[in-house]
């Protein structure tokens, strides 16, 4: 074999190597696309969101730490004394909700109760439709509840009124004088309709 032909033979056969690499770099890289088909959504909130959360924690000050974003089945757990397909079913029924902020003690992180940004209408920030089984299930573990209408700025001193009046337990409210805020306490729920009833405490 000439020293040319030997040198083309080379060529061709690098160049097939490469491509066959190439070639099995791309199935690789197109499995693990259809294996994992997740993009990032860029913001973890909304722009509405994120100033509600800014003014939530500058209103609320020390002693309190803000969340955004917590996932239900971090805040309540399922009572014992169900069968297991009633426990899995409860289970089943909070996996994969969330609230919208949670406000806890800064020091022990005992949580202290739930804040939802209304959007008027019955909708609420970062949902696309009420979602009534949250709050009835908040209500049934004893968890306050506070919604705030969504507003283009908060003042402090009225925010923080209404989110401390509303967290604490209602115990805690018999009887308190009618000032600033208006509070007002959710019926008693019924665990068996969690579905439909609503429960908790709102402030307007």
């Amino acid at each position: 074999m000439s020293t040319a032909s030997a040198s083309l033979f080379d060529v061709v056969a690098i160049t097939a190597v490469v491509v066959i690499v190439a070639v099995v770099l791309l199935v690789a890289l197109m499995r693990r696309a259809a294996a994992y088909p997740y993009r990032s959504l860029g913001y973890l909130l909304s722009e509405e969101e994120g100033r509600f959360l800014a003014a939530l924690r500058e209103a609320l000050g020390g002693g309190h730490e803000v969340y955004p974003k917590v996932r239900l089945a971090d805040l309540i757990e399922v009572r014992k004394g169900l069968t297991r397909k009633q426990r899995n079913e409860a289970l089943a029924r909070i996996a994969g909700q969330h609230v919208g902020f949670v406000v806890c003690d800064s020091e022990t992180q005992a949580i202290r109760g739930v804040v939802e940004l209304e959007l008027g209408g019955g909708r609420r920030a970062g949902r696309r439709a009420p979602l009534p089984f949250i709050d009835a299930a908040l209500g049934a573990a004893q968890v306050p509840l506070v919604r705030v209408p969504v507003q283009p700025s908060y003042a402090a001193a009225e925010l923080r009124d209404k989110v401390l009046i509303g967290l604490r337990p209602a115990e805690g409210k018999a009887g308190m004088a009618s000032g600033r805020v208006a509070d007002y306490f959710g019926p008693a729920v019924d665990p068996a309709e969690l579905s439909f009833a609503i429960g908790g405490v709102e402030v307007y």
